[in-house]
């Protein structure tokens, strides 16, 4: 089982400090929702902290940044809340204030993937073999709930990944979604770059296919969380696209205690062409515990997350 980390600073949003902020501590939005901090920013949303005075109840805000495609966020809404999963934020509503789009959505208290990776990794200390499995299966269990409703994520990576005190593993940031229906003759390349599969660089997807890279964004999560490091890594798109096409490294050579099952899964989840990943994250799922179920069983250690900056007034 994994071990969560002892502290969690910040929430798994990048700040923005160059934009004015969408709404201030002490606005009430839509008449309702009391801000009470800021949480982070995106690239096409920023996130609050709010206080919900007609349940009495904390909630986040996610407000869309002025020049988004109109009605993109509340797209994202109506697709979360079709589906019901714990590994997936709930929608609580959606609305408009001051010309702004914003979603209400639960307030999940943790920390990021990557966080957690990073302070793992400025303690000295590595994943198992076996936390990483449990931790790629959880993944992969929300996006097959996700792949089922004809959506795919299309930005699966560290920082999208949430861990909570109840030991939920949370997908987050819908922003990039597209329904399987309209993947084809994007007009723009979208995700972020490490974890982005050949085809989405190249801007060659096709109906149906998007479930395919989200399976290769989670072969990225996996190797980084193996290794420390991730399995392309260029400063450009175009250097990247070309260490795509001669193959990612074999993960044996730079995780010793990696067994031949899982550096085959890995190798086929970052296989360049689509067709050679496996064929859905549902797929994956039973991969993963496969091969978690081959491995001894992992000591179950105390839970260590402590929530800050946490009103205990407030529900």
């Amino acid at each position: 089982m994994v071990t969560f980390p002892d502290t969690c600073a910040r929430e798994a949003w990048e700040e923005d400090s160059e934009r004015a902020n969408l709404f201030e501590v002490g606005d009430f939005v839509a008449g309702l929702y009391e801000i009470r901090s800021v949480l982070g920013s995106g690239g096409m949303a920023q996130v609050f902290e709010a206080h919900d005075h007609a349940l009495d109840r904390r909630v986040a805000i996610k407000a869309g940044w002025p020049g988004i495609p109109p009605g993109a966020l509340h797209q994202e809404a109506r697709a979360l809340a079709a589906i019901r999963h714990e590994a997936l934020p709930t929608v609580h509503g959606i609305g408009v204030h001051r010309k702004t789009d914003f979603i209400v959505m639960e307030r999940i208290y943790g920390v990021s993937l990557e966080d957690h990776l990073r302070q793992r990794q400025q303690g000295g200390e590595s994943f198992a073999v076996d936390e990483v499995l449990w931790l790629a299966r959880k993944i992969a269990e929300g996006l097959a709930v996700v792949h089922m409703a004809g959506i795919a994520h299309r930005d699966v990576k560290p920082s999208n990944v949430m861990l909570t005190a109840d030991r939920r593993v949370v997908l987050m940031d819908f922003g990039l979604m597209l329904p399987e229906v309209v993947m084809q003759h994007q007009e723009e390349i979208a995700g972020s770059p490490a974890y982005m599969a050949p085809e989405a660089i190249d801007n060659d997807l096709t109906p149906g296919a998007g479930k395919l890279l989200d399976v290769y964004g989670l072969g990225a999560t996996v190797f980084e969380l193996l290794t420390g490091q991730l399995p392309f890594d260029a400063p450009t798109l175009d250097e990247i696209r070309a260490q795509q096409s001669k193959g990612a490294a074999d993960i044996r050579t730079l995780r010793a205690d990696v067994g031949e099952g899982l550096a085959l899964l890995v190798a086929q989840m970052l296989a360049p062409r689509p067709e050679d990943r496996p064929e859905s994250a549902e797929t994956l799922v039973w991969q993963l515990r496969d091969l978690l179920n081959r491995k001894p069983a992992a000591p179950k250690g105390p839970l260590r997350v402590l929530v800050v900056d946490d009103d205990p007034t407030i529900a």
